[in-house]
This record gives C-alpha cells, sequence and structure tokens, in this order.
C-alpha cells in the first residue's frame, strides 16, 4: 500500500468529498483521523469505515477556531507521534451577486476556505519540518479560476493556489511538499440535495458543460489525493492537479455556435 504506516489529518472528512478522501487514504495503508463539526458526522462516518473494515480516528472541532486547530494537530500528533500528511479539505460557501454581498458573507468565507487551511498548514507544518517529511494538501476548485456567481468563494479559492506555491516554495528544503488538487463540478450529497431528480440524472450522463458529460466522483478526486500524498509523486511540490472531467481544458464557444 502506497501510504503505508502514514499519518494523515483530512478536515470535512465526516461528509462528501473528504469522507471519500479518509477512505481512499485508510485502504492505502495510512492511519487516519478525520475532523468535523459535530460528533453525530464524525461518528457515523467511524462506523461507516469500520464496517467497511478501515480503522480511523475522529476529532470533533471547528478548523475557522484557532484553538480547535492547535488541538486537533496536537490531538493527531499526541496519538501517532508524527502527522505526515494534512488534507486541507473543510469549506463553505455563500454566496450572493457582488454588488449585494455583504462585508460577513466576504469575510466568513474567506476565513474559512483560506484563513483557516493557512493556520491548519502552519500547524501541521511545524511538526512535519522537525521529522523532514510531510505532505499539505489543500482542495480548491475550479471556480478560482473563473466567475462563477460566487465573488467570495473564488477569491478565497484562489488565494489557496498561490498559498500553496508559497508553502511549496519555503518549504521545500525542509522535506515539506504542499499540493492543490482542484476538483469540477463533483456529485455529493449537498450536490443531490440542491437538485431535482432531473436535474441530477441529467448532470449524471449528459452534462453538456462538461467534455466528460458528466459529474465527477468523490472517489476519482480523492484518488489523486491518494497520489500526490504518496511518493509516486515525491517530485511534485508548488503545483496543481485538477480534476474537472475537462471543463477548463474547454472554452465551450465553438461548442456554443454548433448548438
Amino acid at each position: 500500500m502506497k501510504l503505508d504506516g502514514r499519518t494523515a489529518l483530512v478536515t470535512g472528512g465526516s461528509r462528501g468529498i473528504g469522507k471519500a478522501i479518509a477512505h481512499r487514504l485508510a485502504r492505502e495503508g495510512a492511519h487516519v483521523t478525520i475532523v468535523g463539526r459535530t460528533a453525530s458526522s464524525v461518528e457515523a462516518t467511524l462506523a461507516e469505515m469500520s464496517a467497511g473494515g478501515l480503522s480511523c480516528a475522529g476529532v470533533v472541532g471547528d478548523v475557522t477556531e484557532p484553538s480547535d486547530i492547535e488541538r486537533i494537530v496536537d490531538t493527531v500528533v499526541a496519538q501517532h507521534g508524527t502527522i505526515d500528511i494534512l488534507c486541507n479539505n473543510a469549506a463553505a460557501a455563500d454566496s450572493a451577486p457582488f454588488l449585494e454581498m455583504t462585508r460577513d458573507q466576504w469575510e466568513r468565507i474567506l476565513h474559512t476556505n483560506l484563513t483557516s487551511p493557512f493556520l491548519m498548514a502552519q500547524a501541521a507544518a511545524r511538526h512535519m519540518v522537525g521529522q523532514r517529511r510531510g505532505v499539505i494538501v489543500n482542495i480548491s476548485s475550479i471556480s478560482a479560476h473563473g466567475a462563477d456567481s460566487m465573488p467570495n468563494y473564488s477569491a478565497a479559492k484562489a488565494g489557496l493556489h498561490s498559498l500553496t506555491r508559497d508553502i511549496a516554495t519555503e518549504l521545500a528544503p525542509l522535506g515539506v511538499r504542499c499540493v492543490t488538487v482542484t476538483p469540477g463540478w463533483v456529485e455529493t450529497e449537498l450536490v443531490a440535495e440542491s437538485m431535482t431528480p432531473e436535474m441530477l440524472e441529467t448532470l449524471r450522463h449528459n452534462f453538456q458543460r462538461v467534455p466528460m458529460k458528466r459529474l465527477l466522483h468523490v472517489e476519482e478526486v480523492a484518488g489523486i489525493v491518494a497520489m500526490v500524498a504518496s511518493d509516486d509523486a515525491s517530485g511534485v511540490t508548488g503545483s496543481e492537479v485538477v480534476v474537472d472531467g475537462g471543463t477548463l481544458a474547454d472554452l465551450h464557444v465553438n461548442a456554443t455556435f454548433r448548438s
């Protein structure tokens, strides 16, 4: 297994993409700890993983709270003596048109999607540099590359890319890598709940804006995270790996003319 014996921490690991990442890292042999905001969500994911024969630990905490961040990282280090992989997956979206967005909406989403990953990466990296080994994986979004009617979310995710490059540059001589994984439209519980069954079926099989014509699966993102966290990607840092079914590769202009 690619991650046998490694210790991994996944924020937002009790649902959606984060839960799939936790499953995959555990299957690759990592000692995984997930972070969730509620005990019920964390316990449900741990029970699901246990039923599948996967070992996982959980911590209830809010990654927007600096004191919780320190407690979360210290808990993992106390249990395993080290932290080898951090996956900054926890995120939030609450948007409005640019002219209507409040300062609170702007600051809250930037705090969750950019400041919190910065603080979490900093706390974990202080342990990683001591052992001269570690990988930080920041989960971004294709919204970082273009307008998606979410100026706060898009700006935060774009900032996460820049943060990744700075972390990677500074910590590379100390043995720590940092990579961004950028999903496109992924079928999660939240996406499914926000659509009618007819719309969801269309996006699953005939998503016209996406060259692959479908939503991505959470497992497809998790597989990339496992790869970049492993020694197979030992020469990769400061980079972005896009998992979007070809969306960013397609300007979609000619296809529009042909329709």
